[in-house]
């Protein structure tokens, strides 16, 4: 197991009912990256799914990363509770848990892929 999937099993969650948006594309981020424990979000980047998340994912972790608005729009698709992970948390969690920070470095990856082929198929 993973360490974002030992983080999803917290007991500190945030519930969001179906066709809710977590955040939406470029407004101001919250300062929270979410960890999904039970349910499904929708990524959209321009109106075009970047990706689908179910238990365990991470998402909202670009801005955290970079200080600057959100560059996607989190729509949740069934009833949903969510791990809210804080930016603080989040700073620490990378510099101390080297398998955490490696686990960030592949998501984002795979997103900036997913975004590029977006992109490139415009």
């Amino acid at each position: 197991m993973g360490f974002i999937a030992r983080i999803a099993d917290l007991p500190e969650w945030e519930e969001f009912p179906a066709g809710s948006l977590v955040f939406r594309e470029w407004d101001d981020h919250n300062g929270v990256a979410y960890i999904i424990k039970e349910g499904r979000v929708r990524l959209t980047v321009l109106g075009r799914e970047l990706a689908q998340l179910g238990r365990a994912e991470l998402f909202g972790e670009m801005a955290l990363v970079t200080g600057e608005a959100r560059i996607a729009t989190a729509e949740v698709l069934e009833p949903t509770k969510l791990v809210p992970l804080r930016r603080e948390n989040f700073l620490v969690l990378v510099r101390e848990q080297p398998t955490f920070a490696i686990e960030v470095m592949q998501i984002l990856a795979k997103r900036l892929h997913a975004a590029d082929q977006i992109l490139l198929s415009k």
